[in-house]
């Protein structure tokens, strides 16, 4: 996954799915960059997995694995 990629939901996602909500359930996403992860600035090979997405109204942090990329 990168950045401008256009992505949805894998449908196993659900409410356990970090990032998932009602109001992102079923609506594409496009990935606007990678974010550190663990909190407070630090980084590693976790962080690498974690994906800032743009939906239609929310910005929400995901992980990738649930998320598909359509492009």
């Amino acid at each position: 996954m990168k950045p401008g990629n256009l992505v949805k939901w894998v449908d196993s996602a659900d409410e356990n799915s970090p990032g998932w909500g009602e109001d992102t359930a079923g609506t594409l996403g496009i990935v606007i960059e990678a974010c550190e992860t663990l909190g407070y600035g630090r980084t590693g090979e976790l962080s690498k997995h974690w994906f800032w997405v743009q939906f239609p109204k929310v910005r929400r942090r995901v992980f990738y694995k649930d998320f598909e990329v359509i492009n």
